[in-house]
């Protein structure tokens, strides 16, 4: 707005404190807030016109609506989609002209300031930009300073809202591809420089790509996971995707029965990430048991599936549950590890996966091995729920399912001929019950549509517990 030949100073400053109320309108972060300040400005222009004579406006006043103005018209014609990632540097913009006020226009207000910009006033407008695909895919396609403010303020967003939101999920979801992209994470992710230290110099343990070391942080043991270089730079890609997937998913997991996640370290290794993680010294559950064979069996069962209830209830799916990502603490208590193929499913869409992510056979559903619609898998809460029975035989017996076959084309062969590991005599497998065999006969069903939910199988494995 451009001062007009023959207007007065008081003219130009009603004209903007008019322009000012007018843009507010579509203001998209921070009402509550700006309100306060529109509020101000029109008392003080309220003054003026009924005090023209007592009250002047000086340079530094007008100066302060013709820059307000400005600033509130350029964030309220602007697409909200550009405006969230900024919303930080927004509300400090806003601080700013708060403090920059003249103390003569602030002296006009009828009600105390309480000028404290919160996350909360953002919401809205984020509840919108995550209903609509569009603007959920211009996000995703962002790159450089640009996804990081996206990656930032998400964060932040997720720090303060409820994992029952129904927010929570697409946040996550957005987060998640933006870092597996362009290979970054959320600046709270990162340890202190120096906090991690190294206890081992070789490997304790290996996974499917990737090494875990012991090493140490504020005093407690920890795990240090690490990708394991491969040859291939495509496989490489790969993996680091599904690091980066796991951390952003892991960071957001609290309960009793997953593995608990300190964040990640980038100086312990030289160009890699590190993953850090409670260290478990009873290893996984399957050697647990193997050690301690007068284990209660059903209790550690039922901390799996518990863990398992508190990830579905989330929409969230494993997407290789078996024993060795099953880890057993000092206390004895069993948590669910590794979450490199998890992935989200939220507003009935599912997320596809080619067939060379999916879990270990031996524990993958006849679905995920021959999918029905050709191309891809797609994990599901069902094809956790049969992992999960392959976990219960497990547990039970002390050996892998198919443990008889060597050749995983053999075990590919029997899943897709509707063939289980055999229920072992009661001798072998003291624990393994009439009601619990049923109920991993139920899990393990061909057809996943007549396989129990998690909270079900819950129900039948505290019952037999508690018996």
């Amino acid at each position: 707005m451009e001062h007009t030949r023959g207007k007065s100073d008081l003219d130009h400053l009603r004209d903007y404190h008019e322009g000012i109320k007018s843009a507010s309108r579509n203001f998209p972060v921070y009402k509550e807030t700006l309100q306060q300040l529109v509020m101000v400005s029109e008392e003080y222009a309220l003054a003026l016109d009924a005090n023209t004579r007592s009250i002047s406006v000086d340079d530094t006043i007008l100066k302060w609506f013709e820059d307000f103005y400005a600033w509130v018209q350029s964030n309220a014609s602007a697409n909200v989609v550009v405006v969230l990632p900024r919303s930080e540097a927004v509300k400090q913009e806003l601080k700013g002209f708060f403090e920059k006020c003249p103390a003569v226009v602030l002296q006009h207000a009828t009600v105390p300031l309480s000028f404290q910009p919160s996350y909360d006033e953002i919401l809205d407008s984020l509840r919108n930009v995550m209903s609509s695909r569009e603007s959920v895919r211009a996000w995703t396609e962002l790159e450089g300073a640009e996804a990081q403010a996206v990656v930032e303020l998400l964060d932040v967003i997720l720090d303060n809202i409820s994992m029952q939101d129904r927010l929570w999920r697409p946040c996550i979801d957005v987060t998640k591809k933006l870092c597996g992209k362009l290979k970054f994470f959320p600046v709270s992710f990162s340890l202190l420089p120096g906090s991690v230290r190294k206890l081992s110099e070789k490997a304790i343990a290996r996974g499917g790509f990737s090494d875990v070391f012991k090493g140490l942080y504020e005093g407690k043991e920890v795990a240090l996971k690490v990708i394991r270089p491969q040859e291939r730079e495509s496989t490489d890609v790969r993996h680091a995707k599904m690091f980066t997937r796991e951390a952003v998913i892991w960071k957001r997991l609290q309960h009793p029965n997953v593995l608990p996640f300190h964040g990640i370290d980038t100086t312990l290794f030289p160009s890699q990430t590190t993953l850090v993680s409670d260290w478990m010294p009873r290893g996984h559950v399957r050697d647990y048991l193997r050690k301690n064979p007068q284990a209660n069996r059903l209790r550690l069962i039922l901390d799996v599936v518990e863990g398992l209830v508190y990830l579905h209830g989330l929409d969230i799916i494993h997407g290789d549950l078996k024993s060795m990502n099953i880890l057993v603490d000092h206390q004895h208590v069993a948590r669910i590890a590794d979450f490199g193929l998890t992935n989200l499913n939220y507003h009935s869409q599912m997320v596809s996966r080619t067939a060379a992510e999916v879990g270990t056979v031996r524990w993958s559903a006849p679905e995920l091995i021959d999918p029905p619609s050709s191309g891809s898998t797609i994990p599901t809460r069902q094809s956790d729920i049969y992992a999960l029975a392959m976990v219960m035989w497990e547990m039970s017996t002390g050996m892998i399912p198919f443990h008889e076959s060597t050749r995983e084309a053999t075990v590919i062969h029997r899943v897709m001929s509707a063939k289980r590991p055999l229920r072992p005599k009661a001798s072998d497998a003291p624990d393994l019950s009439d009601e619990l065999w049923s109920l991993i006969e139920r899990c393990w069903g061909q057809d996943w549509q007549f396989r129990p939910d998690a909270p079900s199988v819950a129900i039948v494995v505290r019952r037999l517990q508690e018996a």
